[in-house]
This record gives C-alpha cells, structure tokens and sequence, in this order.
C-alpha cells in the first residue's frame, strides 16, 4: 500500500506538470507563445520603418503608436496570462509537494522543495530517515529520470523563449527611447536655434543703434564741416574786403584746414567703419535669413495644423458669409419678383376688367347700333311713306280743286279747322321732338312712329272730309310738309353724323381693343417668362439650399475631425506617458522575472545534481 502511493502521485502530477510547462502538451500555451511571438515580430516590423525625414518619422510615430499600444497590450496580457498560469502551476505545485511531504516525510522533499522556501520551512527536519529510501527509489525510477530530462529540455527551450522575449522587449525599448531621444534632441535643436536667432536679433538690433548712431555723427559731421566751409566763406570773403588781417586769416585758415583734415580722416574711419558694421550687418543677416529658414522648416510643421484649422475657421466663415449673403440676396429677389408677380397679376386683373367693361360697352355699342340701324331703316320707311302720301296729297288737291265749290259752304267752320291744323302743327312738333330723341330709346320711337299713323289715318280723314278748305289751304300744306320734309332730314342728317361717329368710335374701340389685346398677350408672355424666371429661381434656391446644407454638413464634418483630432492628440500624448510608465514597469517586471526564472532553473539543476549524486552514493 505504501509502495503504490508514490507512483500514484507521479502518475497523478507529471500528466498535470507536463500540460503546464510543455507546449507540445497544452494546447493553450502554444497558442499564447506563437500570438505573442506574431505580435512581437508586428511590433518590430512597425518599429523598423523608416522614413525620410523627422517629420514624417513623427507622423509615422503618432499614427502608428495607437498599433504599438495595442500590440504592447495584447503582448502585456499574454504575458500576465503566462504568469498568472505560472503562479497557479506553482502553487499546485506546493500544494502536491505538501501531500508528499505530509504522507513521505524524507529527504527527497526538501530536495524537491527548495524553490518554496516560505511553504516548505515548516516541514520536519527528519531529512536522513533511511526508512524513506525504499519509496524514495521506488518513486523515482528509470522513466522519471527521462521524463524530468524532457522537462529539462523544455523548460529550457521555454527558459530561452523568455530569454528572447526579454531580447526582443529589450530592443523594443532602445527603438522606443531611441525615438524619444531623438524627439527630445530635435527639441533641444530647436531650443538652441530659438536662442542663436533671439541672440542674432540682439546682435542685429545692436548693429542697427551702432549704424543710427554713426549716421548721427556722419551727420554732426557734416554739419559740422558745413559751418566750418561757411566760417572759411566769410573769413575769405573778409580778407577779399579786409587785406590787413592777412596773416590772422592765413593762420587761422591753417588751423580751420588741418581740422577739416582732422574731421575728413575721422570721417573716411567712420565710414570705414560703417562699411565693416555694415558687412558684419549682411554676414548676420544672412546667417539670420538661414536661420530663418531653418526654423521655418522646422516650425513649418507645426504650423500646419494652426494653419490647417485658421484655414478652415476662415473658409467656414467666408462660406457663411457667403452663404448668408447668398440668402439675403435671394430672399430680396425673392421678395422682388413675389411684388412684381403682384404688379403684374394686378395689372392683369385691371386688363381683365378693362376688357370685360370694354366688352360690355363694345356689345351695347352693337346694340346701339342695330338699334340705330333699325331706327334708320324705320325712318327712311316713313320718308318713302310720306313721299307716298305727298304724291296722294297731290291727286287729292287735284280732286279738291275740282270741289272747290262744295267746299265754300264749309268756311264758316274755319276756325274749327284751324284749331285742327293747329293741333296737327302740334302733333308735327311733337313727331320733331319724337324723331330727335330716336337715340334715347326704341319705344318712344315706335311709340310716335305710331303717332304719325294715326296723324296720317287723322289726314286722311280729314283731307277726305275737307276736300273743299284743302285748295285754299294748300299752300299752308305745302309749306309744312316742305318744313316736316326738311326737319325730318335734318334728323336724318343728324342721325348719319351720329352713326359716323359710333362707327368711328367703333373702330376706334376695335383698335384700342386690338391693342388691349396685344398688351393681354405680351402680358400673358412676360406672366409666362416671369413665371419660367420664378421656376428657374425656385430651382436655384433649392440647388442652392442643397449647396449650403452640403457644405455646413462638410464644415460640422471638418469640426468634427479637428475636435476628433484634438481629442487624438491629447490622448496620445497622455498614452505617450502611460507607455513609457508599462514600458518602465513590464521591463523591471521581465528583469525580476528572469531572474526569478534563473534562479528556479539553477535550483533544479542543483536538486536534480544532489538527486543523481545520493542515487549514484546508493
């Protein structure tokens, strides 16, 4: 029973100990190796590209490092996951080696124990017990001297896995500091050049007061020699007035002429002077002009988003400008054709009534017309009727000249028939009348139409029963009806001067009518191009609101991205910290890892070294 136990044990933990350490056997830790070996081979081909310039290699940086800190993180949790299935096979570990050394408390335990110091210091120091030896060899036999060889090999073919893990993690972290070595000697560049040019400047502005200040004296100089000249002028022109004081003027002349002497060569040393200050001045403009150019080139760069986002903050105000002057524009055009429309369509609905009223009196001028014709037809009935009756007239004064003498008896009764004639001169007057308001209405017309039948039944009557009073009376007949005939073709006449003149009016109503209708169809046609205008401008408008709303979509599109940018930036700058910070850390971390793999490994090696030695000493 004792003599199963330990082989129980061994074939119960090596199974278990192999999947933990041998990748042949665990399935996972295979997977996890060949992962974080892809990632570290993807994190060295992103680290090894190069570019032309160090802007491009700082654009490559920040766009490629969101990659790297992926990479890294994915790599950092392969690795906590190896370590954390390292701590757990370790602890299983102990907590096998516990059962061992709680049923076979010898020697062997604290061979195989001395990697677990804090849980194996409590065990019985009963380490020489030669009543273990039969389990202890029983248990470690033939098999568990090769498979621990295997094990050997693999932990150290894993041992040299880590170690070039730790090489790659190492490399990694030169390429890193490297990169940020060089960030840092561009930025130290950069600050040096800012202070040469500040001192250029200096030197500049030093060399600029030292010139203003020799132009100053030049010209004190100058001035000076300018009075100087006018002293000399008027001491000449004295001795030329003065000869007496000759010597004086000689002497003193000498002295004004050595000090000209005195002031043209200080003059020639400024100038001299001025022309090295001027020299050093174009030496150092030149070197600040590469300067210059240097600095551009290097803050080119960094200007590009300043002046990427002012470009945009400008075109995004100019384009709502624009666009807001573009809308003003077209709502008063707008505004514009929608009271033109009005106009229009009020002057056509005038012209619409215009013509309807026009219509109306055009149609009662053709009533009036026919009306007129009527009446003109109707008078000129009467006049071939009265011509008819005239004729008659005539035969009956003929008749009545014969019964002339019948007649004499009924002159007693003349004033009865001069009260007749007076009331038919009554009844022609109002016929007069009648035919002069024809214009008026057609009742009245028929209305004394009949009239002058019943007049004429009236005469006839009455030249039948006074046959005897007409011969007397007719020359007083003939006269009226010479009167009624001229009074009826003055109405006549009236009548065709009136008819011309409807006529003419009428004609002139067909023109103005004609021309009412021309001005109705260049209306209609300037209705439809305003209409056609008013269509293209509406299509326009809403080309237009598709424009703006384009481009506000594009301008909060561009916002978007510069705030999403911002936000990039800041967060990779904070990212920046934090993996330098895991990148400080996962190195001390691999450091003590390895060194706590070393020191596990030499431990083994010395147990399994005191292992082989006690079986050989047995």
């Amino acid at each position: 029973m004792a003599a199963t136990s330990p082989n129980n044990i061994r074939r119960k933990y090596s199974w278990w100990w192999d999947s933990h350490i041998c990748p042949k056997n665990s399935k996972w830790l295979q997977e996890n190796l060949s992962d974080m070996d892809s990632k570290i081979k993807l994190m060295i081909k992103i680290i090894e590209e190069d570019a032309e310039s160090f802007a491009k290699r700082a654009e490559m940086y920040y766009r490629r490092r969101p990659e790297l800190m992926t990479l890294l993180e994915e790599l950092y949790r392969a690795y906590r996951a190896l370590a954390e299935r390292y701590d757990h096979a370790a602890g299983e570990l102990r907590q096998a080696h516990r059962k061992i050394a709680e049923a076979f408390p010898d020697q062997v335990l604290m061979d195989l124990d001395d990697d677990l110091p804090a849980e194996t210091s409590s065990i019985g120091t009963d380490m020489d017990n030669p009543d273990m030896a039969p389990y202890f060899l029983s248990f470690i036999n033939a098999s568990d001297l090769k498979r621990h060889a295997k094990d050997d090999q693999d932990y150290e073919r894993l041992h040299k896995e880590l170690a070039s893990l730790s090489q790659e993690n190492q490399d990694l972290k030169d390429r890193i500091s490297s990169m940020l070595e060089q960030g840092n000697k561009a930025e130290c560049e950069i600050l040096s050049l800012k202070e040469s040019l500040a001192q250029q400047e200096a030197e500049k502005e030093a060399a600029v007061s030292l010139c203003q200040q020799s132009t100053a004296r030049l010209q004190n100089l100058k001035s000076e020699i300018m009075h100087t000249q006018e002293k000399f002028n008027r001491l000449k022109e004295e001795m030329q007035t003065e000869p007496q004081p000759l010597r004086k003027a000689d002497e003193h002349f000498f002295l004004l002429e050595r000090a000209n002497q005195d002031l043209h060569l200080e003059l020639d040393n400024l100038k001299l002077l001025l022309k090295q200050k001027h020299d050093e001045l174009n030496e150092k403009q030149a070197e600040l002009e590469k300067l210059h150019i240097s600095t551009e080139e290097e803050h080119l760069k960094r200007m590009q988003a300043e002046m990427a986002q002012l470009s945009l903050e400008k075109q995004l105000s100019l384009a709502q400008d624009k666009l807001r002057h573009l809308a003003l524009e077209k709502q008063d055009e707008i505004i514009s054709m929608k009271n033109v429309q009005r106009r229009l369509e009020e002057e056509i609905f005038q012209h619409v009534e215009e013509k309807k009223t026009l219509q109306h009196e055009l149609s009662h001028l053709k009533e009036d017309r026919s009306d007129l014709d009527r009446k003109h037809s109707t008078i000129k009935e009467q006049i071939e009727s009265m011509n008819l009756n005239v004729e008659s007239l005539q035969a009956l004064a003929q008749e009545l000249r014969d019964g002339n003498v019948e007649l004499k008896e009924f002159v007693k009764n003349h004033e009865s028939i001069e009260l007749v004639r007076i009331d038919n001169l009554r009844k022609l007057e109002r016929m007069s009348e009648t035919n002069a308001h024809l214009e008026k209405s057609l009742s009245a017309a028929t209305a004394e139409l009949e009239g002058l039948r019943e007049n004429k039944v009236a005469l006839e009557e009455s030249c039948m029963h006074f046959r005897s009073k007409i011969s007397t009376h007719q020359s007083e007949r003939a006269v009226l009806v010479a009167l009624q005939i001229e009074v009826v073709s003055q109405t006549m006449e009236e009548l065709l001067e009136k008819n011309v003149f409807l006529e003419n009016s009428l004609s002139g109503a067909n023109a103005e009518l004609e021309s009412l209708r021309m001005k109705l169809k260049e209306l209609k046609e300037s209705s439809e191009a305003l209409q056609n205008q008013n269509s293209m401008l509406q299509s326009e408008k809403r080309t237009l609101v598709h424009q703006v709303e384009g481009i506000t979509v594009t301008l909060l599109n561009l916002e978007r991205q510069y705030k999403e940018l911002g936000r990039r930036h800041s967060d990779l700058q904070k990212e920046k910290d934090l993996v330098l910070d895991e990148v400080i850390k996962i190195q001390e971390q691999i450091r003590l890892e390895r060194k706590e793999h070393e020191d596990c490994t030499q431990s083994s090696n010395t147990r399994l070294d005191a292992l082989q030695k006690r079986l050989a000493y047995c």
